[in-house]
């Protein structure tokens, strides 16, 4: 559709029409925040789970740099 499709559109509805559709986009954009909002939610959860796993077992490479460290002293 072309925008001067869209504009006579826009122009014709009604401030009813117009209100009901801002509604419907409100709608629609609630529900995606919120799907949005539980997958990010899910992801740091899983992010902190790792996080308090990785203060018991240090990856290798901070392992090895601690060890360069102390044979340089």
């Amino acid at each position: 559709m072309e925008s001067s499709e869209w504009m006579s559109q826009w122009e014709s509805m009604t401030n009813d029409e117009l209100f009901a559709l801002r509604e419907q986009m409100q709608e629609i954009l609630n529900a995606k925040l919120l799907a949005k909002k539980v997958t990010l939610e899910r992801r740091l959860r899983t992010l902190s789970e790792l996080s308090g796993n990785a203060s018991a077992a240090k990856p290798r490479s901070v392992k090895r740099a601690n060890h360069v460290q102390r044979a340089e002293r």
